[in-house]
């Protein structure tokens, strides 16, 4: 017994049995984990006859939620059949994890009969990450089985190996509409442009997804961050945390995905890691006018004004990048009030003329747009009062036979 850090690790069929009962009787009992703690990292091989004495009491048990397995062969000794009582019938469980587990054709198949067979849909997570023995087929079959499960939040399917079969099943669950995931986690998996193309197509119909994980998915490429693209700037794209750390990040690539940023109003957080492939002048360039375009006021004024975090390791980013990201940061959740600070401090002049075809009409929105811009806060001199009398000024030139006549 590990007292410090909570770990009870049983030495054979009799502690397993006495354990399984103990847990089956407890009705406070949140949250197990099954680990293997050995210290030469082999750990002990559980026979059927073990396991069985763990699942009597162990499948009684009507209270827990969260159950994890980590660094465990389930292949061996029929452990998904031998608590498949619990794993099907227990209608408070919400949260189910496999992490660094072995995982057999067949043990893949049941664990997929399992989720398919639950009495409730009642799993919010569900994690299966750097399980590396499980090939395409039985991949695509879990997955498949997860459609029940219409209360699903967050999915970790990272650390694995995507093929045709997987993605295909993937961007059908992500298509459905019963499903309001929120957390998909696809880090360090083969998933290529295909996979991307296919699961980004389905996510222009998804409202929900608010966090996407792609690390270190070096298998994706410049075709593949195009069809990412399409998924940014779509009116209906709800990501507000993007990971692309450690993934083949370089100039064209981000050129790509700050034009899509161009126009989407929802990504807060672009994670980009420790890359050197994007340049001051290219990408990063591309970036800075997404965030503030400023070759028009009304160019900087439909800029992106949400992306508020761009986190990077041991890259500075350009001094007038950062500063689009304060002024979104500071801003965030007030668009026009972070597009009005970039206009005011990007354009020193206010040029009239594409007002003046409307004659007067516009003078007075001018004068207010002045006004609402002066409770705004901001942390540099505005001048405008300056900018608004000539603003003013301007209609007086342009039409100055007017001003008199309604003067008197």
């Amino acid at each position: 017994v590990d007292v410090r850090n909570n770990i009870y690790c049983p030495s054979g069929g009799d502690d397993l049995g006495w354990l399984g009962h103990y847990i089956g009787k407890n009705t406070h009992l949140k949250r197990i984990e099954l680990a293997n703690y050995a210290p030469n990292g082999q750990g002990a091989e559980f026979s059927r006859q073990d396991i069985t004495s763990f699942g009597n009491g162990f499948n009684s048990n009507k209270s827990i939620c969260e159950i994890k397995f980590w660094n465990m062969n389930l292949s061996e000794g029929e452990f998904f059949p031998l608590l498949s009582p619990f794993l099907s019938n227990n209608q408070s469980l919400v949260d189910m994890e496999m992490l660094d587990c072995t995982l057999s054709h067949e043990c893949a198949h049941y664990l997929a009969l399992i989720l398919e067979s639950r009495a409730a849909n009642s799993l919010t997570v569900f994690v299966l990450e750097d399980c590396g023995e499980i090939d395409d087929e039985s991949f695509a079959v879990i997955i498949r089985a997860l459609s029940r499960h219409s209360r699903l939040k967050g999915l970790g399917l990272g650390d694995n190996l995507f093929g045709r079969n997987s993605y295909s099943e993937l961007a059908t669950l992500l298509r459905g509409s019963f499903l309001s995931l929120h957390h998909l986690y696809l880090g360090n998996s083969t998933i290529d442009d295909e996979g991307i193309n296919a699961m980004a197509m389905t996510l222009t119909e998804n409202s929900t997804l608010t966090e996407l994980v792609l690390s270190r998915s070096r298998s994706i490429t410049l075709r593949g961050y195009q069809s990412l693209s399409t998924l940014l700037e779509n009116p209906s794209c709800s990501l507000q945390m993007l990971d692309l750390q450690g993934s083949n990040v370089d100039d064209e690539a981000m050129s790509a995905v700050a034009n899509a940023l161009s126009n989407n109003q929802s990504l807060k957080y672009l994670f980009l890691g420790d890359n050197h492939a994007i340049s001051a002048s290219q990408g990063w360039a591309a970036l800075s006018c997404a965030l503030c375009d400023i070759s028009s006021i009304n160019k900087t004024f439909l800029s992106n004004h949400t992306l508020q975090t761009i986190r990077m390791r041991s890259v500075e980013l350009p001094h007038c990048l950062v500063s689009f990201l304060k002024l979104n940061k500071i801003h965030r959740g007030k668009a026009q009030v972070a597009a009005v600070n970039k206009i005011l401090m990007h354009h020193a002049d206010f040029n009239m003329d594409s007002f003046f075809e409307c004659g007067l009409k516009m003078l007075p929105f001018v004068i207010d747009w002045f006004e609402r811009a002066k409770d705004f806060p901001r942390d540099f001199e505005a001048n405008l009062e300056q900018r608004e009398v000539s603003a003013m000024f301007q209609f007086v030139q342009e039409f100055p036979l007017l001003c008199v006549a309604q003067e008197a």
